[in-house]
């Protein structure tokens, strides 16, 4: 089991001040008993609040903006799950 939490604080000049808080929890099945041990497969769960100035600059400047608008909308929190794969040669 793999636990994340991590927080992220923007504070541009003139203008409000940006906040994220995330939590993942993961499921990994390695080839070894080794925290390096490759191949490495993860199943996991990651939730997420933001505040409005974060899902307001997210939505407007960031790469992907409009696909967050689609999917998450004026939410201020998200979960996403998924799998991760991972080798080293």
């Amino acid at each position: 089991m793999l636990v994340e939490l991590g927080t992220d604080s923007v504070k541009p000049d003139n203008a409000p001040t940006r906040n994220m808080t995330k939590l993942t929890v993961a499921g990994a099945i390695s080839a070894g008993k080794d925290a390096g041990s490759r191949p490495t497969l993860r199943l996991f769960v990651t939730h997420a609040v933001w505040n409005e100035a974060a899902r307001l600059t997210l939505g407007d400047t960031w790469v992907n903006g409009p696909r967050l608008q689609q999917v998450y909308g004026d939410q201020k929190s998200g979960t996403s799950v998924g799998i991760q794969a991972e080798a080293w040669w």
